[in-house]
């Protein structure tokens, strides 16, 4: 029999211990504090990949603006635009600093492309040595020089104009180690030059040859943009194609994903392909505007370089690659000549005294060049030279800033030894762009624009100085450091 009295003792008996051994219990706990060291000083990858980000953004933004005040062809914007890449090139290295100090800059991975650039400006600046020499006149007069350079104006400002391209190069090179970092860029430089297109289509179809910066009295009836020169203009249009031409075949031989029982007809992908074909025509259609023959021919030819190159790395064969050079040429060739060629082709057949006189002025200033081939004249002083060597058989009605062949300008201006880095160093960017280009599978875009826009400067550069100015070179360099830069195994 059950003693409920009893039982219910027993239980408050039990209670009462269980709650005094959880009050000792709780009595012995001690909570110590435990100080979890953080790693502050790791770098983050993900906060170098951010910043790099925005630095692209900036570097493509500056390269697009460059050429909005008149190409950059004037001493004030250029001056602008070299402060503005010095303080872009010094706010990523200290960013990147900040964020990663033991991270090497880009920069180093390519010594002979650094040293022969440091080597030019230094020979530059040599030419302001305190060092006379006498130059000789047509009749015979003598003129004694206190410096190296004949004047120390233009030379200082073609120096600063130089580094500011080798700031923008840094600048592009740093955030060029992450493939969807350069496929997005060749995207916004693709896509700004076709603003610069369609605005210079509409000045000069629907506001009467209009000029952004005042009433247009240079190349009138030519689509210049905001450019004052049609043929500098036709070759930044001429990059925006040939970087067309690569965005839009990746875009074409993308991946896509295979649906059992889908159609296999248009698909999404295709369309935007056809929307950007639709966008190098109308760039195409700016090109022929400018009537510029060089700046077409240069731009045929980077192009089908790039179309290549792209097309072998994509696996598609030799025969329809050409097939489709000769269709797609065919139709736009026949749709524009009627539009804005004519103008081409009757400057191709009744302009002939121009190239006589384009042939003489490379013949005088050979000769200039032969009179003091090793020191030149002084940068950016082709002008004050040429004076002395001009002659009656090229116009002497017209003042000759340039000697519209870039080459010939360095060896003037510089020397032939001097003179002959800054093609060079072109040359370097082929060869490392071409050499990416093999040994990747993926990410070759970069390497491809830069092989098809370094032949176009090349050829361009043999008979005009559209490369001698910002509102080209910033697209230039931008271009070439995607082209040669080496990707990073972890995000940057």
């Amino acid at each position: 029999m059950i003693d409920f009295n009893n039982f219910e003792d027993k239980l408050k008996e039990k209670r009462e211990t269980t709650q005094t051994t959880a009050q000792a219990d709780s009595a012995e706990i001690v909570f110590e504090e435990v100080m979890v060291a953080r790693d502050e000083g790791k770098p983050s990858a993900a906060s170098t990949s951010q910043a790099n980000n925005i630095f692209s953004v900036l570097v493509v933004l500056l390269a697009l603006i460059a050429p909005i005040p008149l190409g950059g062809a004037r001493p004030v914007p250029q001056m602008m635009l070299a402060i503005a890449a010095a303080v872009l090139c010094t706010l990523q290295m200290l960013v990147i600093y900040q964020i990663d100090p033991k991270r090497k800059p880009p920069i180093t991975q390519h010594p002979l492309i650094t040293i022969a650039g440091a080597l030019f400006v230094i020979g530059l600046l040599l030419q302001f040595l305190p060092i006379g020499r006498e130059i000789g006149l047509q009749d015979g007069t003598i003129i004694e020089t206190a410096k190296l350079t004949l004047a120390g104006g233009p030379s200082l400002q073609g120096i600063i104009r130089w580094c500011s391209y080798a700031l923008v190069f840094i600048v592009a090179l740093g955030v060029a180690e992450n493939i969807n970092r350069v496929e997005r860029m060749m995207s916004w430089i693709f896509y700004g030059i076709l603003v610069h297109a369609v605005f210079a289509l509409i000045t000069f179809s629907f506001l009467g040859d209009s000029f952004l910066w005042g009433e247009k009295t240079y190349y009138l009836g030519y689509a210049t943009g905001t450019f004052v020169n049609r043929n500098t203009f036709a070759t930044f249009i001429g990059m925006g194609i040939i970087t067309g031409i690569a965005v839009t075949i990746k875009k074409f031989n993308e991946p896509q994903m295979r649906r059992p029982g889908g159609s296999k007809g248009i698909t999404p992908r295709h369309i935007e392909a056809a929307m950007r074909l639709c966008m190098l025509a109308l760039m195409g259609g700016t090109l022929l505007a400018t009537q510029s023959r060089a700046g077409m021919a240069a731009t045929v030819v980077g192009g089908v370089v790039t179309l290549l190159l792209m097309n072998k790395k994509a696996g598609v064969k030799m025969r329809k690659t050409a097939l489709w050079l000769v269709g797609v040429g065919a139709v736009f060739g026949t749709v524009f000549l009627f539009s804005f060629g004519q103008g081409v082709i009757e400057r191709a057949i009744f302009t002939a005294g121009d190239s006589d006189s384009r042939i003489e002025l490379y013949r005088q200033t050979l000769t200039m060049i032969a009179a003091h081939p090793l020191l030149g004249y002084g940068f950016d002083n082709y002008q004050i030279a040429f004076e002395i060597f001009h002659r009656d058989e090229v116009s002497t009605t017209l003042i000759w800033e340039r000697a519209h062949n870039t080459y010939l300008a360095l060896w003037s201006e510089a020397g032939v030894i001097l003179g002959s880095i800054p093609p060079a160093i072109v040359a370097m960017a082929f060869v490392s762009s071409f050499a990416a280009w093999k040994r990747r599978e993926h990410g070759f875009i970069g390497p491809a624009v830069a092989c098809g826009v370094i032949v176009q400067a090349a050829l361009h550069s043999l008979v005009d100085f559209s490369f001698e100015f910002p509102g080209v070179n910033f697209v230039f360099v931008i271009i070439l450091a995607l082209g040669v830069a080496n990707f990073r195994r972890k995000s940057a």
